[in-house]
């Protein structure tokens, strides 16, 4: 039997995470570096069920300043944005038609509305482009009386249990959904709940990534030697001794040394011009690569994800293994923080071809 997800967390980072989730939520990107599961030719079978014109900062900004009604000044840390995920399985979702599945999601939003305000609510959108439909609902942390307090408003562990208890018996039971193993607090022996699908199978993509990566290390280190060897060293340069003849070409210089020759200036000369374009163009691909992983930082921040230690140790694993591919291939200096930066620029100086192997899907 399906089991009934409600997930809610806190945007901890401010208007650039709010600006994150608005991109994610939005489809803004017809593209996504750390989602490969979006498929974008379905995205306009996605659909709203409260939206606002304005961008999620300023919708946060004007409820803020209607519904704050304490005399203390905001403080520049505090949470002005949570949102709740609503989802379950994907044999839940096959067995509900079209008009089924949207009354689905408009029991969930009244769900929240009734918990959190309606009036705080400032997006809510239904994605049907990734694996299994689910809504994200985003809304303002303000308490009945006027405080920001997304403590106060979400509460501690007990208040999160209550959470799903209370969604399994306002939505949950009407469709025939399970409430799921209760880890009771105060019970030692209590079950375990399950872990979400949603971690297996991002520990799989990533181990990929990192086997993929690695078998690309060793297709760039050979295609590196090979291009070395095709090249004069600074030694072999000097130890060439040509002399002009009277017509002003050169003597005791072979047309192989000759054009080996040429091809190291014609190269030192292209590397030394063109370094700070691309070290500039690095650096603006690694900023939106880091706005595309917000969502995958919104899940790991997540205080209800059991697997947030072992996914940020995986992610610190994944940057060593960049840094010493760097390191191998002579790139210490250059700005490279992903697989997929180091993949372009191992392309761009030619280390790898950008053949079917190598293209990045």
């Amino acid at each position: 039997m399906s089991a009934g997800v409600c997930r809610v967390q806190k945007i901890n980072g401010g208007a650039k995470d709010i600006a994150g989730v608005q991109i994610h939520n939005r489809r803004e990107r017809q593209h996504s570096n750390s989602n490969p599961d979006i498929d974008f030719t379905k995205s306009g079978e996605n659909y709203t069920l409260k939206e606002t014109k304005l961008t999620y900062n300023k919708a946060v900004q004007e409820r803020v300043q209607n519904g704050y009604k304490s005399q203390k000044s905001i403080r520049k840390d505090a949470v002005l944005m949570c949102e709740v995920l609503f989802t379950s399985d994907k044999a839940f979702f096959e067995r509900l038609s079209d008009e089924q599945e949207r009354a689905f999601f408009a029991d969930c939003y009244k769900f929240a509305a009734d918990r959190y305000g309606e009036e705080n609510i400032i997006s809510a959108v239904v994605h049907k482009d990734e694996k299994t439909p689910h809504l994200h609902l985003d809304f303002v942390p303000l308490t009945t009386d006027g405080r920001l307090s997304a403590k106060s408003v979400l509460g501690g562990k007990k208040d999160l249990q209550k959470l799903q208890d209370d969604f399994f018996a306002e939505v949950g039971r009407k469709w025939e959904l399970e409430r799921g193993n209760r880890a009771d607090l105060d019970d030692p022996n209590a079950e375990k709940p399950r872990k979400h699908l949603e971690t297996v199978e991002l520990k799989r993509k990533t181990e990929m990534e990192l086997a993929e990566m690695k078998k690309a290390a060793v297709i760039a280190e050979n295609q590196l030697k090979e291009l070395k060897g095709k090249v004069l060293s600074a030694q072999e340069l000097k130890a060439i001794e040509g002399k002009r003849s009277l017509g002003g070409a050169l003597k005791n210089v072979s047309w192989e040394e000759w054009q080996s020759v040429k091809a190291t200036a014609e190269q030192s000369t292209a590397e030394s011009t063109e370094l700070k374009k691309e070290n500039d163009k690095l650096q603006s691909e690694n900023k939106k690569l880091l706005e595309d992983n917000t969502s995958l930082r919104h899940e790991l921040t997540n205080p209800l994800s059991e697997h947030n230690q072992k996914r940020l140790r995986e992610r610190s694993d994944a940057r060593n293994q960049i840094n010493l591919m760097k390191k191998v291939l002579g790139l210490d200096s250059v700005p490279v923080n992903s697989y997929d930066a180091l993949r372009r620029e191992l392309i761009q100086r030619g280390f790898i071809k950008p053949n079917s192997q190598n293209r990045k899907r």
